[in-house]
């Protein structure tokens, strides 16, 4: 096993998957998702439905809804993993509804969430008439408009690439605050692939960043993310993986590795893989949540390589 500082990149190139490093991903999250509460328990199912190993979730998630489907904000998380477990839209739309229910409630508690989780879920709620000045007037956003606006994406391609371009200017510039860049980070990554000047844009800003900001480790990870086929054959793009990978040896909060995990399950390859599971071993002794949280996105990003890598 290599030696990990942290979530340390360094790997061996031609690095196997083996049905044991397999089983261990699959423990881990089958584990976080049966005895962790929440959304440590959220995480890890979701990871578990991408990777395709859907067994035990919807069965887990449902007696979890029986449990505490009237608590917020977790009822909220709950539906977000029963809507993912439905094949049938009939019953997709049940849990779909609850979910618009608790963003349109003037007197629910967890609306962010709702609409956090409906924009992850890329279902719109905004009718036809909502226009961009009815969500965002302007200013500095703070977390419930970016999220109205991630949401407000998919209403129309027109919009679908107004809001990526908005979210491009909060991700950048420097007169907003690290909690706006960073939701804008997440929200731009999740939105999918960047057009070549959008992206150049980014890549820029990440390599003109001092590695000392803690929006760093955001930015070359959505960088990563949000690289298009001809993005990923430019210098930039080498020079921010590298970046990535130096940044990650000194690292040592939780957040980075998860961005950089983030990283690896889009992106990773066989030469990552023995170092995740070197992370997976210091991870696994520890017992704070985010720790726990991180097992997770570990385990999650060995199975995306090994889905991507074809062994």
């Amino acid at each position: 096993m290599l030696p990990l500082l942290s979530c340390n990149m360094e790997s061996k190139s031609n690095t196997k998957v083996t049905d044991r490093l397999e089983a261990k991903t699959l423990s881990i999250l089958k584990s976080n998702m049966e005895n962790q509460k929440e959304w440590i328990k959220v995480h890890a199912a979701e990871f578990l439905l991408w990777s395709g190993y859907p067994d035990g979730v919807k069965k887990n998630f449902t007696r979890e809804e029986q449990l505490y489907g009237n608590i917020s904000p977790y009822r909220i998380g709950i539906w977000r993993v029963l809507t993912q477990t439905e094949t049938e839209l009939k019953q997709k739309e049940v849990w779909i509804d609850k979910l618009r229910q608790a963003y349109f409630d003037e007197n629910s508690t967890d609306k962010l969430h709702a609409i956090e989780t409906l924009a992850k879920l890329e279902v719109p709620v905004f009718s036809d008439e909502i226009k961009l000045s009815d969500i965002f007037t302007g200013g500095i956003p703070d977390s419930f408009s970016i999220y109205k606006l991630w949401n407000f994406a998919y209403t129309s391609d027109e919009n679908f690439e107004i809001v990526q371009e908005l979210l491009l200017r909060f991700s950048v510039s420097e007169q907003y605050d690290f909690s706006t860049r960073s939701i804008s980070l997440y929200a731009l990554r999740k939105l999918g692939t960047l057009k070549d000047s959008s992206w150049k844009t980014l890549s820029d800003s990440t390599l003109l960043e001092s590695d000392k900001n803690p929006i760093k480790a955001n930015l070359l990870t959505t960088a990563i993310v949000t690289a298009d086929n001809n993005a990923v054959q430019t210098d930039s793009y080498k020079e921010i993986w590298n970046d990535l990978l130096s940044l990650s040896r000194n690292e040592e909060k939780n957040n980075a590795c998860m961005n950089v995990l983030d990283a690896f399950a889009e992106k990773g390859g066989r030469d990552e893989l023995e170092i995740i599971s070197a992370l997976i071993d210091k991870k696994k002794g520890l017992h704070d949540l985010q720790s726990v949280d991180v097992l997770s996105y570990c385990a999650y990003a060995i199975l995306q390589i090994k889905q991507r890598e074809g062994f």
